[in-house]
């Protein structure tokens, strides 16, 4: 059985780091964003399918997010049912623990990340 190797560009990290940032918020420069999502090879195919100009799919955009809830929370990231089910507090307390998380990893936020979830 033949291996195939998946690589994206510097560019398409940049797509996929600029949409998940405007997604959940947090800022992953596009090495930060390489490292996390190669830690998955299935996670870096659906990426490496899905990517463009514009970022990646809903499905790609939402397993990205999962994979940083998970490793900053411990969580995974929320589906809309998922806030509805927690309600505004503890969807709130999710996200705050997010945040504070990210900028502990040296990761950054955007300005308003803390009203995000407001």
């Amino acid at each position: 059985m033949s291996r195939i190797s998946i690589k994206l560009t510097p560019k398409e990290w940049g797509y996929l780091a600029k949409d998940i940032r405007e997604w959940c918020q947090v800022s992953l420069t596009s090495r930060q964003m390489k490292k996390l999502v190669s830690k998955d090879k299935r996670l870096l195919l659906e990426v490496a399918f899905s990517i463009g100009r514009d970022g990646c799919d809903t499905g790609a955009r939402e397993q990205v997010a999962g994979a940083i809830a998970g490793e900053l929370t411990g969580q995974d990231w929320p589906t809309y049912a998922d806030y509805n089910r927690m309600g505004k507090k503890k969807a709130k307390e999710f996200y705050s623990k997010l945040i504070r998380n990210a900028h502990r990893a040296g990761y950054k936020t955007l300005d308003n990340a803390e009203d995000y979830m407001g």
